[in-house]
This record gives structure tokens, C-alpha cells and sequence, in this order.
């Protein structure tokens, strides 16, 4: 895949960003863009350091709220290939999108499921936090049969579309592995 892997130990995202923006940089590319997984997204390493901020020029990341890290936005996103790995690029001369399209999605490219709750999921969210649901938005207590008609009212949203990143240039990619065990 990439050509520029490094291995940094014991949850050192710091490390892992700086040698992997300098090998950017020294190979002729700006950094736009740091993709980091979700389990390593609020690690007190990166949330402490010096060159992190929540916010650049006044402005809130608008890809996903994560901050910067010398000014580069973060942005997360869940996948299994992505475990325990900090990706730096140049977005746009490293990858081309290739979203899926279908005539049956929301916008040819959107799968929107919305339903109802079952009975038996309203009982399990009824009783994974019973003190939750037994007051209503203005702190009164319900009975056990307004409550649980509380939860019946809630909906389970499925959102979620397909698509894949073509590789275009290896080069303006720097991945540094993070060993999260603890030795």
C-alpha cells in the first residue's frame, strides 16, 4: 500500500503525527488532511499536546469537530483497516473517491432505514436506564407505563452509504502505526 510506514510504541500519536507530517513535507507535499480512528481520536496525547488546537483561525473543523494538529484538520471514521493507524496526506493528490450509486438509495448514493422499536428493544432501553427514562424534559416523574411509552416513541435511524478511496499517489500518504498494547 504506502511506501512511507513507520512503527511508533505505546499510543505515542504525537510522535506518530510529527514524523509523519515532516516526511510529507520533506517529500515535496502540504498536509491537508489527518484521518485517525475513533479509539485513538480522544487519546490525551493528542488532546495535550502543544500543536493540537479545537479550533483554527477562530474556525470549528468543519469535517468533523475533532480540531487541528498544527493547523491540519482531524477527521475520523470507522473502519477495520483503519485500526491503530494515523493516516497524514495530501488528500486530494493521494486519493480519488469512488462513491456507490443506486437508483433504490436516497439520493442515489444515501441507505436511510428508519423504523420503530420493538417491544423487546423498549424494554431493554427502558431498563439499561430506568432514572433516564422515569423523568419527562421538565424533571417530572412518570409511571413505568408513561416511560416506556416515552422510549416506544423513539426511532432507530440506519444512515450509512458505500464508497472506497482509489490510491493515486502513494507518496503524499504517511501512515505511522500506533502500538496500543500495554507491555
Amino acid at each position: 500500500m504506502c511506501q512511507q510506514i513507520t512503527f511508533y510504541p505505546l499510543r505515542s500519536i504525537s510522535a506518530g503525527l510529527e514524523e509523519s507530517i515532516n516526511k510529507l513535507i520533506i517529500a515535496g507535499y502540504k498536509p491537508n488532511l489527518i484521518i485517525i480512528p475513533p479509539e485513538l481520536s480522544y487519546s490525551s496525547d493528542l488532546l495535550s499536546s502543544e500543536n493540537y488546537s479545537s479550533a483554527y483561525e477562530g474556525q470549528v473543523n468543519p469535517l468533523s469537530g475533532l480540531g487541528y494538529y498544527r493547523n491540519i484538520p482531524i477527521t475520523t471514521f470507522y473502519t477495520k483497516n483503519l485500526q491503530n493507524q494515523l493516516i497524514v496526506t495530501r488528500f486530494n493528490t493521494a486519493f480519488d473517491l469512488e462513491i456507490f450509486e443506486d437508483s433504490s438509495l436516497y439520493y442515489n448514493r444515501l441507505h436511510l432505514h428508519i423504523r420503530e422499536l420493538s417491544n423487546e428493544e423498549i424494554d431493554t432501553e427502558y431498563a439499561k436506564n430506568r432514572t433516564k427514562w422515569l423523568k419527562d424534559e421538565k424533571d417530572f416523574e412518570l409511571t413505568e407505563e408513561d416511560a416506556k411509552a416515552r422510549v416506544a416513541t423513539s426511532l432507530i435511524l440506519e444512515i450509512w452509504s458505500r464508497a472506497r478511496f482509489i490510491i493515486k499517489d502513494t507518496d503524499a500518504i504517511s501512515v505511522a502505526i500506533i502500538n496500543t498494547t500495554k507491555t
